[in-house]
C-alpha cells in the first residue's frame, strides 16, 4: 500500500479526481440556480405559490395550463440531477484531496526517515 500512495500515477490519479470534482460542482451549482430561476418563471409554478385556482376558458388555454406543469416537472426532476451532480463532485474532491494528503505525507515520512 504505501509503494502506491508514493507512486506519481496515484499522486496524477488523485489530481484528475480532484479536478473531475471541480467541474462536477461547478456544473451542478450552475445548472441548480439557472433550473431554479427557470421554474421561478414557469406560470404552472406562480400559480401554485400564489394558490390561486384557474378555470381555463378554452381548449388551448388548458393545453397551456397542462404544458406548463410537464415543464414544471421536467425542471424539478433535472433540479434534483443537478444536485446529486454536485454531491458527486464535492465527493470526488474529498477523496482526491485524501489521496493526495496521504501521498504527501507518506512522502515526507519518507524522506524524513532517510535522513535519521
Amino acid at each position: 500500500m504505501a509503494r502506491v500512495l508514493q507512486a506519481e500515477w496515484f499522486r496524477s490519479l488523485m489530481l484528475a479526481l480532484l479536478i473531475i470534482g471541480l467541474a462536477l460542482l461547478a456544473f451542478g451549482v450552475f445548472r441548480y440556480v439557472t433550473l431554479t430561476y427557470d421554474i421561478g418563471q414557469n406560470m404552472a409554478f406562480q400559480i401554485m405559490s400564489q394558490d390561486q385556482s384557474i378555470d381555463p376558458q378554452s381548449v388551448s388555454e388548458a393545453q397551456g395550463l397542462i404544458a406548463a406543469n410537464e415543464s414544471l416537472r421536467e425542471m424539478v426532476s433535472a433540479r434534483n440531477g443537478a444536485v446529486i451532480a454536485g454531491g458527486a463532485g464535492l465527493i470526488l474532491i474529498a477523496i482526491g484531496w485524501l489521496g493526495r494528503d496521504l501521498s504527501s505525507a507518506r512522502r515526507s515520512g519518507q524522506t524524513g526517515q532517510a535522513k535519521r
